[in-house]
């Protein structure tokens, strides 16, 4: 039983953290993306930096491999200062390239739709779904950074509703193990 308690205990303690995580990406999404992406230019930045210690620590195997491993480590620095001074520049290259992956997509879809129409009874739901994501893909890349904004308070909201669930679960069978003894 002691060991129940204990579960439970992180149970809840984890679901409070990710119902905290969810509102802090509800209310402050583009906050949460800096963070996030800044988290990430560190990761870069401290990587490159041991790479490259690591390349004049070594002096027995300075081979061709060594050379562009400390070359990508240079590039992977430098990705990561610009990335921790302009963090916005990531998730608008990254939404602009789904957005441009969404686009062709849906253009290519479209194309086949309208050459195999009487083929298939259920042509314009397809037509419809394709158009939306056309839309969609336009709409991330006019504004990548509205998009990040939306998909981040979306994120918030699933952790908020998850956590709510397990909390809810977790007093549910609390109470079921109590009725148990």
């Amino acid at each position: 039983m002691k060991s129940i308690v204990i579960l439970k205990n992180k149970e809840l303690i984890s679901n409070i953290i990710l119902l905290l995580f969810g509102i802090i990406l509800l209310f402050f999404p583009i906050e949460s993306i800096s963070i996030a992406t800044k988290i990430i230019a560190g990761i870069l930045i401290i990587a490159g930096l041991s790479n490259i210690i690591y390349f004049f620590i070594d002096k027995e195997s300075k081979n061709k491999m060594d050379t562009i491993y400390f070359l990508l480590s240079l590039i992977a620095i430098g990705v990561g200062i610009y990335t921790f001074i302009r963090p916005t520049w990531l998730i608008t290259t990254i939404n602009i390239v789904v957005g441009l992956l969404l686009v062709i997509t849906s253009l290519i879809n479209l194309k086949y739709l309208l050459k195999y129409t009487t083929k298939n009874k259920l042509w314009w739901v397809f037509m419809i779904i394709t158009c939306l994501i056309l839309i969609l893909g336009i709409i991330a890349i006019i504004n990548p950074i509205k998009v990040a904004s939306i998909i981040t308070r979306l994120e918030g909201i699933s952790l908020i509703f998850d956590a709510i669930m397990s909390l809810l679960i977790i007093k549910k069978y609390t109470k079921l193990l109590k009725e148990s003894v």
